[in-house]
């Protein structure tokens, strides 16, 4: 049976060719797999080795909670106010909870 070895990028380093889009760069560091999920995301032939879809996967979300906290902090302090200043008994007060439920998930 045909053995098939799973070309990395160290390998592709070590013979100065870059590795071909259109097949899977196993072992791709994250600024490679980045940029090579930036080339190929609109692509729907060939395949992606699994560095090429977490890292991407992990920088993405890490960009986004980046953007998103500020957001979320400037809510919860909002609420935390509107709390205080407010003689809420709670009735009031029970819609703010799925909806930064709802933020959070974002």
């Amino acid at each position: 049976a045909p053995t098939h070895r799973k070309i990395t990028e160290k390998d592709y380093r070590g013979t100065g060719n870059k590795p071909p889009l259109s097949q899977p760069l196993y072992g791709a560091s994250p600024v490679t797999a980045y940029m090579r999920f930036w080339k190929k995301f609109a692509r729907f032939k060939g395949y992606a080795s699994l560095s090429e879809y977490w890292w991407p996967y992990l920088i993405n979300n890490l960009i986004a909670f980046v953007l998103f906290a500020p957001g979320i902090v400037a809510v919860i302090l909002a609420d935390i106010e509107a709390q205080r200043t407010s003689e809420a008994t709670g009735y009031e007060v029970a819609p703010d909870v799925p909806a930064l439920a709802i933020i959070m998930t974002l």
